[in-house]
C-alpha cells in the first residue's frame, strides 16, 4: 500500500470549511498550498468538538498535516509532519 499525500507541487490555493451541529458539534477544516521555483509547501488542519449525545461524553480532535518540498532536475525530497491531539 502506497499513501501520496497532498504537497504544494499538486496542490495550490486556499480552502476552508466549517460546519455546526446538533449536540453543540463544529467542526472545521483549512487547507493551504504553495509553490515558488524549487520549493513547495502544503499545510492542512482539522478540526471537530461534539459535546456528546450523553453526559460526559465530548470529543475534541485536532489534527495538522505539514509538507514542505524541494525539486530538483533528477530529484524530489519532502519533509512530511503529521500530527494530532483527540480526546
Amino acid at each position: 500500500l502506497a499513501v501520496r499525500m497532498k504537497n504544494g507541487f499538486t496542490w495550490q490555493g486556499a480552502e476552508a470549511e466549517l460546519e455546526g451541529g446538533s449536540r453543540g458539534s463544529i467542526s472545521g477544516t483549512a487547507q493551504y498550498g504553495v509553490e515558488n521555483g524549487p520549493f513547495a509547501a502544503c499545510l492542512a488542519f482539522r478540526g471537530l468538538h461534539d459535546q456528546g449525545w450523553r453526559d460526559r461524553s465530548p470529543s475534541d480532535l485536532h489534527q495538522l498535516f505539514a509538507d514542505l518540498g524541494w525539486r530538483g532536475e533528477s530529484a524530489e525530497i519532502h519533509l512530511g509532519i503529521i500530527g494530532a491531539d483527540n480526546r
